[in-house]
């Protein structure tokens, strides 16, 4: 599964401010 290394650091970024906004379970 290759994802661009771009694609992956926004999708980190968002799931981290998620996670600290309780709208997602920690990973």
């Amino acid at each position: 599964m290759a994802i661009d290394i771009d694609t992956a650091r926004k999708v980190a970024k968002l799931a981290r401010i998620r996670v600290a906004e309780g709208d997602l379970p920690a990973l």
